[in-house]
């Protein structure tokens, strides 16, 4: 099976009802396609709200063997490595660790974190992938990684080798799996009773302000806000006990979970931030979002088409996954971006699903270089804009969906 709907909600079980947003049938946002219009396979991507726990939710799910058995993803970019070099330095401060504690990261890519981590601390770290091409990566450079999804099995071989173990991450990858219930089991199975679980996600409050629908793909099944993970937590006998703000994806939250018997005391971020998401419990909250995205989808569209009616030319910068929502529901192709540039060299060569627009090394901008660039990873935006400074001499002009 592809993929299936689902009519019930993934942490609390209630009916679900009709989308607030419907963004039409997009092919998934990281396969992309190797010749230009080859068949790419479509499914429905609809955000649905439950009305019992407040989850946001994608109503179409996917069969997760073809969105991750083989992963295009690279951890070549710089600030990514310094984003977890600071991770490990905070997660040290918080929970403490020691060459002898143990740490498993579920859905560790090429495995650039647990090298943070061991850089940092010389501790058993553990990867857990079902990526093919990153485990391999990842067990070459001498990371340990399991070449599976995280499940029972996993469990019991890791706690044979290792016991029970002092810290689980899951970073951006909480979010992408439809039973975090066993899931959720599973982790608590293999922590020490005051061992941590820590998630990092897009936060679902930053993306309704700022109207960012482009966060929202077939990978990303769920869009958290902490009441439903708190209500759900508690139901698994365990606690959230501190969160914190991170920069990343136009604003996350990095998430501390503890069992019950944890020691740990709650810290007032988690009150606070329940509190600050009362708008988030009412569907009108998701309605205006919905209404936002149209106006901006037009606006967007509309500036691009009238820089290419005056004889300019458009590229792209960067081919995240959320440029393959942005410009498929935008319905813009190579018409109006002529290339996208990315640094992923197994990006490279490719097309970004659903718009048959190439994408290119940065070696191809010495003799093609346009006269605006779209920064489709605008979260990156001073990032890539002083890469382009270095490479172009000529000066640019940027577009940047969502900065007003």
């Amino acid at each position: 099976m592809k993929s299936h709907q689902i009519n019930k909600c993934r942490i609390c079980k209630t009916n679900l009802g009709e989308p607030f947003l419907s963004l039409g049938c997009l092919p998934p946002a990281n396969n992309l396609p190797e010749k230009n219009y080859e068949h790419e396979d479509k499914y429905p991507l609809e955000l649905v709200f439950c009305n019992k726990c407040k989850l946001v939710q994608l109503n179409y799910v996917v069969n997760p063997e073809k969105l991750f058995t083989n992963y295009l993803y690279s951890s070549t970019s710089g600030m990514l490595e310094n984003h977890f070099t600071d991770y490990v330095k905070n997660i040290e401060k918080v929970i403490g660790l020691t060459q002898n504690s143990v740490l498993v990261d579920i859905g560790s890519n090429d495995g650039l974190l647990l090298k943070c981590f061991k850089n940092h601390v010389p501790l058993n770290a553990i990867g857990v992938d079902p990526s093919i091409n990153l485990a391999n990566i990842a067990n070459l450079n001498n990371i340990k990684t399991y070449c599976e999804f995280f499940s029972y099995e996993t469990v019991k071989k890791i706690s044979e080798e290792f016991g029970n173990v002092d810290l689980i991450t899951a970073n951006n990858v909480f979010a992408h799996i439809e039973d975090i219930t066993n899931l959720t089991i599973n982790i608590r199975t293999l922590l020490k009773d005051n061992g941590v679980f820590i998630i990092e996600v897009p936060y679902l409050n930053n993306m309704i302000e700022i109207g960012t629908f482009d966060l929202v793909y077939h990978e990303h099944l769920s869009y958290f806000s902490i009441t439903p993970l708190h209500y759900f937590f508690e139901k698994l006998k365990m606690n959230i006990f501190k969160i914190e703000k991170i920069p990343t994806h136009g604003g996350s939250v990095r998430i501390f979970v503890q069992k019950n018997k944890g020691i740990r005391p709650i810290d007032n971020s988690v009150k606070t931030y329940i509190s600050n998401e009362k708008h988030l419990n009412d569907i009108n909250a998701y309605q205006i979002f919905n209404k936002k995205i149209n106006s901006s989808v037009d606006n967007f569209k509309n500036q691009l088409i009238s820089i290419r009616n005056k004889g300019n030319l458009i590229a792209g910068y960067a081919a995240p996954a959320k440029a393959s929502t942005l410009l498929g529901y935008s319905n813009i192709d190579q018409n109006l971006i002529e290339y996208i540039v990315d640094d992923n060299p197994l990006k490279q060569g490719r097309f970004l699903p659903g718009t048959s627009i190439p994408i290119v090394n940065t070696e191809f901008l010495k003799n093609n270089v346009p006269d605006y660039f779209v920064i489709l990873a605008w979260n990156l935006e001073e990032v890539i804009k002083k890469k382009l400074k270095k490479t172009i001499k000529k000066k640019l002009k940027y577009i940047v969906p969502f900065v007003k």
